[in-house]
């Protein structure tokens, strides 16, 4: 498969996107200093990643995240085909940059359906923190949810509780 075609990036700013494909994996190899947004177009072609995550826990896909809704990977004029059942969370190395929280992040943003289903380990942790990979956008585009852990949430609305008691207390 040829590498795709880099047809435009943000201004100022590459992705910190690497695929560590081997044979018939990508070939294609896009790191940067910064996260960022790489778009490719296959003029119709197929972005096929289904080799490249066929090992389980290949850790294939390393993914560098900043800010929610700036990262990723955009597809256009392009289809994305993943395998059937083949990706799971752990065919991704996640870390972590500046601007990193909680949030959804767009790994894939194509503009056709995703050729191929998503695994059964969907879950894992980022920077701490509990993420769930999933289809989203009529199946359009691979997302990563990263949600605050249950007990700090717990903890956050405990101490908030708790605050308001005492004002109350203190005003009476």
């Amino acid at each position: 498969m040829p590498a795709p075609s880099r047809s435009q990036a943000e201004p100022g700013s590459e992705t910190a996107v690497t695929w560590r494909g081997q044979g018939d994996g990508l070939p294609y190899k896009a790191q940067g200093n910064s996260p960022g947004v790489l778009v490719v177009n296959l003029t119709g072609g197929t972005f096929d990643i289904s080799a490249t995550v066929a090992p389980a826990a290949s850790a294939s896909m390393v993914f560098e995240l900043g800010n929610p809704g700036s990262d990723g990977v955009l597809l256009t004029n392009s289809f994305l085909n993943i395998g059937a059942g083949g990706m799971n969370f752990d065919d991704f190395a996640f870390s972590t940059a500046a601007g990193f929280t909680t949030g959804i992040y767009t790994l894939f943003d194509g503009d056709s359906a995703v050729a191929g289903t998503l695994g059964t380990n969907l879950t894992g942790a980022v920077g701490g923190y509990l993420s769930t990979l999933s289809l989203a956008n009529g199946n359009q585009d691979i997302i990563l949810t990263i949600v605050p852990e249950p007990g700090s949430a717990l903890l956050l609305a405990s101490g908030s509780l708790l605050l308001m008691r005492r004002r109350r207390q203190s005003r009476s």
